[in-house]
């Protein structure tokens, strides 16, 4: 169940950026459209009955674009079309649950992380590499409030953030920051063991 935790994270990031990357290509290609339509000419009367026509260079080539109102006669078999990025963008939004519909959904309340075995040895870890960061009243020079606003400075606090405490510390090296509390990589077994723990219990 961790590695699945891992493997869940990995997922939620990827469909993240499936949802940016796609976003941005609709957004794209919306303004192109718009900017086609009002640069078309529309007075022309074109034999081939288009409502208008441009011409475009790009590439090192120039492209001849005219629009129908309606279907021409003959429709080409491998007529393009600009609608993917619309779909993959709403159909990823639907794949994105929120940070706590996560939690709430794969792990269960934050009490389960509290009782389980190790968590005091845990507490201890992380009240002395992440706490004077993230607390309300953070030590560090220059912080003015708790990175994105997780607090782990209680035992609620690290149980309520456990997944994410085992995915930046246990995990990974990416918290505490370019390592400046010097976790020992014995304290981020121990955190490991915690959250294993509370997921086969």
């Amino acid at each position: 169940m961790a590695d699945f935790t891992a493997m869940e994270a990995w997922v939620a990031s990827a469909v993240r950026w499936l949802h940016v990357v796609t976003g941005i290509a609709w957004i794209g290609s919306s303004f192109y459209f718009i900017a086609l339509d009002l640069g078309l000419h529309r007075d022309r009367n074109l034999a081939s009955g288009a409502d208008g026509e441009d011409w475009q260079g790009r590439g090192g080539g120039v492209h001849h674009i005219q629009k129908y109102l309606a279907a021409p006669e003959q429709m080409p078999e491998d007529l393009g079309r600009f609608e993917w990025e619309s779909y993959v963008t709403w159909l990823s939004t639907l794949s994105l649950p929120g940070e706590n519909d996560w939690e709430a959904q794969a792990e269960g309340p934050s009490r389960h992380y509290a009782e389980a075995e190790g968590f005091a040895d845990v507490q201890d870890i992380v009240l002395g590499s992440c706490s004077m960061c993230h607390s309300a009243e953070p030590g560090w020079e220059g912080l003015q409030g708790a990175p994105k606003g997780v607090h782990l400075d209680s035992a609620k606090g690290i149980a309520e953030n456990a997944k994410a405490i085992y995915l930046q510390a246990g995990l990974s090296r990416a918290m505490p920051p370019a390592d400046l509390s010097f976790m020992e990589r014995t304290e981020r077994e121990v955190i490991r063991r915690w959250f294993r723990a509370a997921m086969e219990g």
